[in-house]
């Protein structure tokens, strides 16, 4: 309800914009002022649709967001040598897992829609496919499937993703900060203590 999750998006506008026909994977500019561009891009979150990632461009660096969706050649796309891409995971195994124990203390609702959104998201070694074919230089994780309690569980997250993907790559937690300088072509990163 509006107590949780407001209707104002917590003091945000909503602002509509005209997306490209099914199947059309091209962006189209939703933001333009002082150097910096954001576009929109289709990407495949079935059921739920539209869905949509983003690309920032400011002044020779670049961050795609998309952190709801199967791969799709959107992202390869509208990635290409992105600094960062940002992108959603789900680890088949770990989740697997999960739904086994659902089943187990039968709770078969909510191990049917675990078992749903399998069909719905991208596991790390595509998404790092779509970074390895984009030329992106960084890849975060975010978006995890399932939330991993601990750092000690990262490579079950990752599975064979590093063999997929030359880049660096990180498991995104909450209160991480990338900087990434205009003019060069490194990035900085720092973490923000969480509250």
């Amino acid at each position: 309800g509006a107590r949780v999750a407001p209707p104002s998006g917590g003091g945000g506008t909503a602002r509509g914009f005209a997306l490209p026909p099914r199947g059309n994977d091209a962006p189209v500019r939703v933001f333009a002022k002082d150097g910096l561009t954001v576009t929109a891009f289709r990407v495949d979150h079935g059921p739920v649709e539209p869905a949509v990632g983003y690309r920032f461009d400011y002044k020779g660096r670049s961050i795609v967001f998309s952190v709801d969706t199967k791969a799709t050649p959107a992202i390869v796309r509208n990635a290409r040598g992105a600094d960062l891409l940002v992108h959603e995971g789900i680890q088949p195994r770990l989740t697997n897992a999960m739904i086994r124990t659902l089943e187990a203390r039968h709770q078969p609702e909510l191990a049917k829609i675990t078992r749903d959104i399998l069909t719905y998201h991208a596991t790390p070694e595509q998404v790092a496919d779509e970074a390895q074919a984009a030329e992106v230089r960084h890849l975060i994780f975010s978006h995890v499937l399932p939330q991993l309690p601990s750092r000690l569980i990262y490579p079950a997250f990752l599975g064979d993703a590093r063999r997929h993907f030359g880049g660096t790559m990180t498991v995104g937690e909450d209160g991480m900060v990338f900087t990434l300088p205009v003019g060069q072509t490194g990035m900085s990163f720092a973490r923000w203590p969480v509250r």
